[in-house]
């Protein structure tokens, strides 16, 4: 998961970038200026930065939040570190509170999440402090940073190799890789691990050099791409795809908004969906509404083969069996 943070952390300089100048623009020039804001040739709606320089209008913003920072963990993608995301599963799964997560809590309590046990260092208060140091913290998302790269387990089948092939070419004139972009370039794999609390130095690590393969690595012509089959960017699903209820973690988030899933390992993962509600790759697709719904209609006219060409096609995006289970 490393690569899909600095995939972030690249689309968000870019967004930035690109506001400000447009900052710039507009203060030397005393005129407004209307911007289209893209990030690694995706589209994330426009602003509209008044005469002054200053005043931002951001209402037409697409798929990200007002600070532009793309986020690309959570169903909601509302986080956008992994320190972040496994901090916030430590307390939301196991019922851990790291240090840094403490730390925070006694700066700006939030009792709705952490509690409101009447010592800030217990927030809890199950009368245990210090339950996941700052270090554990840092071992731990460097690990999940240094994760296999999933990829493709083609059929050695050659008819079934042919049928996949056939899916893949279908996927894509389906419309489903307008979201589920095939592949996103990556500039600088070099992971910079920073500590929340503690002084030192951060843990610094070229994701394509270090941790077991498979891993990426750079073509011969220097470039490197993730084959990601993501946007990393939030879409209108639908009613028919809407959480209950605004999620606890993301209540900024409308309820039938959800970031794009990367489909690499997709093979692996059954069942599909946010809620775990399709047993089959066919019935996920076929749940697809809002804003896919496009392309949902397209596979639905498919004939059945065809369908189950496009299935046998996202069935090869998997992991590395030689190497299943090695990370343990």
């Amino acid at each position: 998961l490393g690569y899909v943070e600095k995939l972030a952390d690249e689309m968000t300089d870019e967004l930035k970038e690109e506001v400000a100048s447009a900052r710039r623009l507009a203060g030397m020039s005393h005129r407004s200026v209307t911007v289209a804001l893209t990030a690694k040739g995706i589209a994330f709606g426009t602003v509209r930065i008044e005469a002054d320089g200053q005043h931002v209008d951001y209402s037409g913003l697409q798929g990200v939040d007002g600070d532009l920072v793309v986020k690309p963990f959570g169903w909601k993608g509302h986080t956008s570190t992994i320190r972040r995301f496994v901090d916030d599963a430590l307390r939301t799964h196991l019922g851990i509170q790291t240090d840094a997560a403490v730390a925070r809590n006694c700066q700006d309590p939030d009792p709705e999440v952490m509690g409101s046990g009447p010592d800030c260092k217990d927030p809890d208060g199950d009368g245990v402090t210090s339950e996941f140091t700052e270090g554990q913290l840092t071992a731990l998302a460097v690990y999940v940073a240094l994760t296999q790269v999933p990829v493709r387990v083609e059929p050695v089948d050659p008819v079934a190799l042919q049928r996949a092939t056939a899916g893949e070419a279908l996927f894509s004139g389906l419309g489903c890789t307008l979201c589920h972009v095939q592949q996103l370039p990556l500039e600088n794999p070099v992971h910079v691990e920073a500590p929340d609390v503690a002084a030192g130095p951060p843990l610094v690590f070229d994701l394509t050099a270090e941790g077991r393969e498979p891993r990426l690595h750079r073509r011969p012509d220097g470039r490197l791409t993730v084959e990601l089959l993501s946007d990393l960017k939030r879409h209108d699903m639908g009613p028919g795809l809407a959480d209950p209820r605004p999620a606890l973690s993301a209540p900024q988030v409308p309820r039938e908004v959800w970031l794009t899933p990367p489909l690499w390992g997709v093979g692996a993962t059954a069942p599909y969906l946010h809620d775990g509600r399709a047993p089959s790759l066919r019935d996920a697709i076929l749940a697809h509404g809002g804003e896919a719904t496009p392309a949902q209609a397209n596979f639905a006219r498919l004939t059945p083969d065809e369908q189950e060409k496009v299935v046998d096609f996202l069935r090869t995006l998997g992991r590395d069996p030689a190497r299943r289970g090695s990370e343990g």
